[in-house]
């Protein structure tokens, strides 16, 4: 399985895993019934299964250590549905459940979780290479189809999120030490790192040596919606 031959790699370079970070992300948008099963299988897949495949490969090495952290990028769609994003949500629904319920599995062993939630950023999350766009094929949606594409496509590269700082911020958490006993800590914090489209594989097991940019970290209190937990 690619994910375990890439963390055997990560592991003879670096000696160890001290942090993963699940970002594999894709869209499939529209409405429910013109998102084909077959649609709505391969979204799962890519931002549900993928993390999930990874985490998989990573784990028996973490346990070893007795350390680590896992991180999974979900969205604020996992928190709250939204109009045109129904295959996308019920994904990123899957990545909460699946997060909150593996905190208890692994935390004996010393292993940290941290599901975040951003919104929106600079990222292209909304380039065809990203997204796929619905024809539309039922009338009654069809207008509501036309319209919700145009102005999400006229949105792309004009989002308020900026993904550099959100990134330093996530760089941050990853190597922040936290008391290792009592009950952990839960923070709420958005953060965010560039999603990898169409790989249900595409995360990164990452040694903790960061050489993030100089500038200071600021509060992100102001930035809406995330429900980051240490764990």
């Amino acid at each position: 399985m690619p994910a375990a031959s890439d963390a055997q790699a990560a592991v003879g370079r670096f000696g160890r895993i001290d942090v993963l970070v699940n970002n594999a992300g894709n869209f499939f948008a529209g409405y429910f019934e013109e998102i084909t099963p077959d649609q709505m299988r391969r979204q799962i897949e890519t931002n549900l299964f993928g993390p999930m495949n990874v985490t998989r490969a990573v784990l028996p090495i973490m346990r070893k250590q007795r350390d680590g952290h896992v991180i999974t990028l979900s969205s604020s769609a996992g928190l709250t549905g939204q109009e045109f994003c129904v295959a996308y949500a019920a994904s990123k629904f899957g990545v909460e459940g699946w997060m909150e319920s593996l905190r208890y599995d692994v935390e004996p062993f010393n292993i940290r979780t941290t599901v975040v939630e951003p919104g929106f950023f600079r990222t292209e999350p909304l380039v065809d290479a990203s997204t796929t766009w619905p024809e539309p094929t039922i009338d009654d949606y069809a207008e509501r189809t036309r319209a919700t594409i145009e102005a999400w496509k006229s949105m792309n590269g004009r989002h308020s999120g900026d993904p550099a700082k959100l990134a330093r911020a996530l760089l941050t958490i990853a190597g922040a030490g936290l008391p290792r006993t009592g009950r952990q800590p839960r923070l709420r914090r958005p953060q965010l790192l560039k999603a990898r489209p169409r790989n249900e594989e595409a995360s990164h097991p990452v040694n903790s040596t960061h050489n993030a940019a100089d500038e200071p970290i600021e509060s992100c209190d102001h930035v809406n919606a995330v429900n980051s937990h240490y764990c």
